[in-house]
């Protein structure tokens, strides 16, 4: 069906920063990053104007570098101490979870109606929204992941622009208010 049209495949979130770069937030910039804050963490980077596959072409997986070697839970890859295990919106879930169970009383708990299963990022987010202290607990200690995770980019590649983009990115600016101020005093 496509036999005049060049197809290329990438990958997702690199593919989001090539999207970016030509028609979103990443515009014009020379250096940049895409944060994707979904299910895992994923990311893109522009480098010289263009999105950058890495030195042999794999690309970067922005959710697997090391941020704490101390954490005690596992990434999907099998390493602990994964940017993704603090930043993506599992961690949410996971620490949702948690929350809930030692906090029956939170608003977390009671509009799970006390089912793990129902616990997700939104969730635990619009209860932090609405100054539930079990769930801006747990959200405080998530901006204070992924600011560390934003400084750490902004220290080694200084760039022009950094974006979100993925389900968690949805909480605009009661999500990036945090992060940007936490990242001003981190880098």
């Amino acid at each position: 069906h496509f036999a005049d049209i060049p197809v290329f495949l990438g990958n997702d979130a690199d593919l989001a920063a090539l999207a970016e770069l030509h028609a979103g937030a990443l515009r014009g910039a020379r250096c940049a990053a895409l944060l994707t804050l979904g299910t895992g963490l994923g990311g893109g980077l522009i480098i010289n104007g263009r999105l950058w596959r890495g030195g042999m072409g794999n690309g970067c997986e922005m959710g697997h570098f090391i941020m704490d070697m101390s954490c005690g839970v596992p990434c999907t890859c099998g390493v602990r101490g994964c940017c993704e295990t603090r930043c993506a919106a599992s961690a949410l879930v996971r620490e949702g979870r948690e929350a809930a169970r030692i906090h029956p009383e939170s608003l977390i708990n009671v509009r799970s109606r006390g089912e793990e299963r129902n616990i997700s990022a939104k969730l635990v987010i619009d209860c932090a929204r609405e100054n539930d202290p079990a769930a801006l607990a747990v959200f405080e200690r998530y901006t204070d992941a992924l600011s560390a995770a934003v400084a750490s980019l902004v220290n080694i590649l200084d760039p022009e622009v950094i974006a979100f983009g993925g389900g968690v990115s949805a909480a605009g600016e009661f999500l990036f208010a945090p992060v940007r101020e936490k990242t001003r005093r981190l880098s």
